[in-house]
């Protein structure tokens, strides 16, 4: 077996995640990472229809990537984690806090060539299909099958439950799970998420922690309720999709009827067993604008002073939504907003998202890439306008200059 201070690799080390250990992520396509996190990266390996648990997770990419991390090596697969390290806590700290408990049972059980014996899946986050009644702006076809059917890509709509037996495996391995994170696509439409559920409640697995990412529009699937489903768990978390508010969270996320969506969270805030948290796309589209979403938030309860789990995900893809894709007045502008938040949210009590705004200011500025995706960002926002008949200058008349540039050496405004 292999040889490592256990204690060392949690608690010093920069490059150890126990993720590789006792989890990984597959998406729609059927692609395999080590976590959500490192989806930007090259997958490790693909889903086919032998595929097991333990053949995914002991390929030799997987096992070269647990010696990587075991000696201090970075691996380019885990680069976002160790960027966003440079302005504070990282997906991999959370994993080795919140599963740190399993580092003996991981490192004991693995081989000097990495391989993991007796793998045990304690984190589950596999995305069987790219089911969605949303076409999300900084989303695509990988992700929404509506995307999919807008750009006309057939071969984009995805069923791994058909092809493949991922849904099967998790369920021989559901004795294991102690955390369950449900993405899409949208889980709420998606008859495997339901199938897991029932699962857990008939094995009476209802201590686990239940995490779910949903655009909150959809309650309902077929003849049966999620709210009568989550009456048998004790601890649920409701990570709502929410990048903006009223006209421009509609716009962001096509799809979106902001009355359903108030209506749905006020239905979580009701629930004793669930903690309502949100998870905001950080963007072109709300970077210069993100108090009027904090303010709703606050003003609304649902952010509360002592609230922790709140995410601002700096996604740089496509990278041409990226807030780094700015041009300088509007980084500007949007730095002088922020700012101003910051200081508003610190004097109200506020504490742990404070780092988050930080992150996304220093983020932000980090790179200049208008040069580099303007003429993308101008050529996505007007295809997509007019393809579904709304107005970016109308929903963000803050920003409406920026279609009026065009490239040539440098960027000018046209006359």
């Amino acid at each position: 077996m292999i040889q490592a201070n256990k204690e060392a690799l949690l608690k010093n080390s920069d490059t150890f995640c126990i993720f590789p250990w006792l989890h990984f992520m597959v998406t729609p396509p059927g692609d395999v990472y080590p976590c959500c996190a490192s989806v930007s990266a090259p997958a490790l390996g693909q889903v086919d229809s032998d595929s097991t648990f333990e053949t995914l997770i002991n390929n030799d990419k997987f096992k070269q990537l647990r010696k990587d991390m075991i000696s201090g090596i970075k691996n380019d697969t885990c680069q976002l984690c160790y960027d966003f390290e440079r302005y504070g806590h990282s997906w991999r700290h959370w994993g080795n806090e919140n599963f740190g408990h399993r580092i003996d049972e991981v490192i004991d059980n693995t081989e000097e060539d990495g391989t993991v014996n007796n793998f045990k899946m304690r984190y589950y986050d596999i995305r069987f299909n790219n089911i969605c009644n949303f076409k999300c702006r900084t989303c695509g076809p990988d992700y929404s099958t509506l995307w999919a059917q807008e750009e006309g890509l057939k071969d984009k709509i995805y069923n791994l439950t058909k092809t493949t037996k991922v849904l099967d495996e998790f369920l021989s391995h559901i004795d294991d799970v102690e955390f369950v994170y449900f993405a899409g696509g949208e889980p709420m439409i998606t008859e495997d998420h339901y199938i897991i559920l029932e699962e857990l409640i008939r094995k009476g697995k209802t201590n686990i922690k239940l995490r779910y990412n949903t655009n909150c529009s959809v309650l309902n699937y077929k003849d049966k309720s999620v709210l009568d489903l989550w009456k048998n768990f004790k601890h649920i978390e409701v990570g709502a999709s929410i990048d903006h508010i009223k006209d421009r969270a509609e716009y962001i996320r096509h799809g979106t009827d902001w009355g359903v969506i108030e209506t749905n969270l006020k239905k979580f805030q009701q629930l004793e067993n669930v903690e309502l948290m949100v998870n905001t796309v950080l963007s072109v589209f709300n970077y210069v604008t993100l108090a009027d979403v904090y303010g709703y938030l606050i003003k609304n309860n649902i952010l509360k002073t002592d609230s922790w789990h709140f995410s601002l995900i700096t996604t740089p893809t496509p990278a041409y939504f990226a807030s780094t894709t700015l041009p300088t007045e509007f980084k500007e502008l949007g730095r002088l907003n922020n700012t101003n938040l910051v200081n508003q949210m610190s004097s109200m009590g506020y504490t742990s998202q404070l780092n988050l705004i930080n992150s996304a200011i220093q983020f932000t500025d980090s790179v200049d890439n208008w040069d580099k995706y303007g003429p993308q960002f101008i050529d996505h926002v007007t295809r997509k306008d007019d393809v579904r008949g709304e107005s970016f200058k109308k929903t963000f008349p803050e920003l409406a200059s920026m279609l009026d540039w065009k490239s040539e050496t440098i960027w000018i405004k046209t006359a």
